[in-house]
């Protein structure tokens, strides 16, 4: 970011390389407490750059001017800098509120949608328009048409390519693009740097998009663009007369149904409130991820909730991720969802209450490692405990990653996050994830009926059940203390055991305990700790 417009400095959280699991809460550190809430964070790749909304007045160096009216901000962990970012030419206070702030990889470039008249000159079309600040040309509108034209429409949801020369965006403007004829809101990508504007919503050949297309997700490389639709004319075949998915390929110009079932044809159900699916898209287009309703994209859906899942279109496969640790479905819905760019793992907010083994608290922020099939709660405070129960009524706010999934920003109004938030207003918090303290378990095994007893324990105080794998079989949890295995049969047995706590990964490696039972011999028992191998 420019150092002229660096305003103040920030010194509750820095970036300084690997640090440990923490929580730390974005704000001003001399002006005391945020004087309003703040939503929506957005990160850089390394987590360093955080941007977020916030109606405070109190987080630059002086009041920003505009009372309640949502602005954009960005904090540089690096430097410890704090960048009001939704004002006007000579710093005059935006006269319409600010929102959705989204950021390029390397946190140079910031796009957000307002409905602020006075952020650049000109600007007279009445309606609200997305925004781009970066290095080059300070800010600049960038929902107008390939000659520069006003849109004639409201313009939101913005998100950027990984090098932020690539904008995607919702319009209801028909003038963008020539022949944009069909009265939606469609989906376009403007790219920044040669001004031309892309319909992405848009059917094969000359016909008009027959429905409604919103909030677009553009692949880090900037090849693929995923939606919600309730069009039924942009691929063939689509007669679910349900809105869907879809990813739009750039390069190609071919459109793909994501919200897939197995056996043809799209989702059975959508959101019953008619907003429109959240989705993400990894590097190279592989991965979709996506919020449904729908009971039909996997088998035994059986919660009756809104699921988060992930479409490999590579191996043509949907997965269910919003699930436990032991795989199992919530008793809730999971919706919000992000994706990393190499599609490891996805973030998500829920209500269900037993997607991990602590005692979640209503809407909870969670990361699913899709590989190792583990999911943990990053909603936690400070030294890894559950938080407490939210001051304000909370409302659904997508939770950000940066690109290792190593940093995740979410927001919450709890009061015993980090110390001295008194402001009993929605805050931005950062949780930093590292992999968990690693338990042991004993070398010497006990007996109790004939039946082997495994004790695990860990010098970490936060440290949870740890995940367990019999003999390769399904993942169970295992408490720290005593364990009491499955009567075995006579031959060679081994027992996995992954460490896990709050806010923080599973451990990388596992406990392996391998068993040898012969008849009327007592077991013979070898554990191997990660330590073992230092």
């Amino acid at each position: 970011m420019a150092a002229g417009l660096l305003l103040a400095l920030f010194a509750e959280l820095t970036f300084a390389g690997p640090s440990p699991q923490r929580t730390v809460r974005v704000r001003l550190a001399q002006a005391g407490n945020p004087n309003g809430s703040s939503s929506q964070p957005a990160l850089s790749a390394d987590g360093r750059f955080v941007a977020f909304a916030s109606s405070a007045t109190n987080l630059g160096a002086q009041e920003d001017g505009n009372g309640p009216l949502r602005d954009v901000f960005v904090f540089d962990q690096g430097s410890g800098a704090v960048r009001l970012v939704s004002a006007g030419p000579a710093g005059e206070p935006a006269d319409g509120s600010s929102s959705r702030p989204v950021l390029s990889a390397d946190g140079s470039r910031l796009a957000f949608a307002s409905r602020a008249t006075n952020l650049v000159p000109g600007d007279a079309n009445g309606f609200a328009d997305v925004f781009v600040a970066g290095p080059e040309a300070g800010l600049v509108r960038a929902s107008v048409a390939a000659d520069g034209g006003e849109a004639d429409g409201a313009s939101g949801e913005p998100d950027l390519s990984a090098d932020g020369t690539l904008l995607a965006f919702t319009s209801s403007a028909d003038n963008l693009v020539a022949g944009d004829a069909d009265g939606h809101d469609d989906v376009f990508v403007t790219d920044l740097g040669t001004g031309v504007v892309t319909l992405v919503s848009a059917p094969r050949g000359e016909d008009p998009s027959d429905g409604d297309s919103s909030a677009p997700a553009i692949s880090p490389d900037g090849r693929f663009v995923s939606f919600s639709s309730s069009a039924t004319n942009l691929v063939a075949g689509d007669s679910d007369a349900q809105p869907d998915v879809f990813l739009r390929d750039l390069q190609t110009g071919r459109t793909e149904l994501v919200s897939a079932a197995p056996g043809g044809g799209g989702q059975n159900r959508a959101p019953a409130d008619g907003r429109a699916q959240v989705s993400d898209v990894s590097r190279n287009g592989r991965f979709v991820v996506f919020e449904s309703d729908a009971s039909n994209l996997v088998a035994r859906d059986r919660n009756r909730a809104t699921d988060v899942f992930v479409r490999d279109r590579v191996a043509k496969r949907t997965r269910r991720v919003s699930l436990s640790t032991t795989n199992e479905e919530g008793r809730g819905a999971s919706f919000l969802p992000s994706i990393t760019p190499d599609g490891r793992f996805v973030a998500f907010e829920s209500r269900a209450d037993d997607l991990v083994p602590e005692n979640a608290r209503g809407l909870d922020v969670f990361v699913r490692e899709i590989d190792r099939n583990t999911t943990v709660l990053a909603d936690v405070g400070a030294r890894g405990r559950v938080r407490g129960r939210e001051l304000t009524e909370p409302r659904p706010d997508r939770p950000a990653m940066s690109a290792d999934a190593a940093t995740v920003a979410f927001v919450s109004s709890a009061a015993d996050l980090v110390r001295g938030d008194t402001n009993r207003v929605a805050d931005v918090f950062l949780r930093r994830l590292r992999p968990a303290a690693s338990a042991t378990a004993r070398r010497r095994a006990g007996l109790l009926g004939g039946r082997l007893v495994i004790v695990f324990g860990s010098t970490d105080r936060s440290a949870g059940p740890l995940q367990c794998r019999l003999d390769g079989g399904p993942p169970t949890l295992c408490p720290l203390g005593g364990l009491l295995l499955p009567r075995l049969h006579s031959g060679r047995h081994v027992l996995t055991a992954l460490a896990g706590a709050p806010g923080a990964f599973y451990a990388p490696r596992p406990i392996v305990i391998r068993v040898s039972v012969r008849k009327g011999r007592p077991p013979e028992v070898r554990v191997h700790n990660p330590a073992d191998d230092a």
